[in-house]
């Protein structure tokens, strides 16, 4: 579930949030696809170790 939900989220566009309007630099790109690893890993980390 948590995959197929990542994967569409990525692929998706979202023309709703304004940070897309204008051109993205590659260190903001970089920067935003770190924050979402530490992201991930926080949350599958916090799963596993509450089992």
């Amino acid at each position: 579930m948590f995959e197929r939900g990542i994967s569409s989220f990525t692929t998706k566009e979202h023309p709703s949030i304004p940070l897309l309007d204008r051109p993205i630099s590659k260190n903001e790109m970089v920067a935003s696809e770190l924050a979402l690893a530490i992201l991930l890993a926080t949350l599958i980390l916090g799963k596993k170790s509450h089992k």
